[in-house]
């Protein structure tokens, strides 16, 4: 009797690389939806078990960020209080 082969998980099409520590970081509330918070931690959950250990939040938003490109956009004035 032949042993079951196991599945192996699939890559993903899109895998954000590894981004260094930011030199600043900026501690905001943000709110996002629930389908969009539930997406962030299948993203933490997939990069857990790629890599072995758990990101924070916004080190998961630092990098699925950064993985794309920057639309190419007139720099914007901020506000003036």
């Amino acid at each position: 009797m032949e042993k079951p082969v196991q599945k192996q998980h699939e890559p993903s099409p899109f895998y954000p690389a590894p981004t260094p520590p930011p030199a600043t970081v900026i501690y905001r509330q943000v709110a996002i939806g629930l389908a969009a918070f539930d997406r962030l931690k299948n993203w933490q959950r997939l990069i857990e078990w790629k890599e072995g250990r758990r990101l924070t939040n916004g080190e998961v938003l630092d990098r699925l960020i950064l993985a794309l490109p920057a639309p190419q956009v007139p720099a914007t004035r901020r506000r003036r209080a």
